[in-house]
C-alpha cells in the first residue's frame, strides 16, 4: 500500500425491489474459507470496476437482479450504492466521514 495507502473504505450494495415491495441486497461477498484471497481479489476487482467504469455498472446490475429475482417473481427496481468511510491517518483522532452515493438506478417496465 505503501506510499498511498487506501484513504477509504468503500461498500458496494446493489439493492433490488420486487413488485410487491419487498426490497433485497446484495453486497460484494468477501470471500470464503477455502479460496480466501483469491475469492476476495475477484470480488474486489468487480467493484473498483463498476466504481470507475460507469458502463460496467448496466451488467453488473442486472445480472444481480437475475440472481436475486426468483420464479414468479418480478423485480421493478434496481440501485447501485456506493458506501464509503474515510480512514483517518493512523496517530491521528480525527472521526471518520462516512458518505453514501447511488452510482446507478434504473427502474423496469417489464423483466430485465
Amino acid at each position: 500500500y505503501a506510499p498511498e495507502p487506501p484513504r477509504r473504505q468503500e461498500v458496494l450494495d446493489v439493492r433490488v425491489t420486487m413488485a410487491n415491495g419487498v426490497q433485497r441486497v446484495w453486497t460484494n461477498p468477501r470471500g470464503d474459507r477455502v479460496l480466501g484471497a483469491f475469492a476476495w481479489y475477484r470480488w474486489q476487482k468487480v467493484k473498483e470496476n463498476v466504481v470507475h467504469d460507469p458502463a460496467s455498472r448496466v451488467g453488473v446490475a442486472h445480472w444481480v437482479v437475475h440472481r436475486l429475482t426468483g420464479a414468479g417473481e418480478r423485480a421493478v427496481r434496481v440501485q447501485m450504492i456506493l458506501r464509503t468511510e474515510s480512514l483517518p491517518a493512523p496517530g491521528t483522532h480525527d472521526s471518520p466521514v462516512r458518505g453514501e452515493e447511488i452510482l446507478y438506478d434504473e427502474h423496469f417496465t417489464g423483466r430485465p
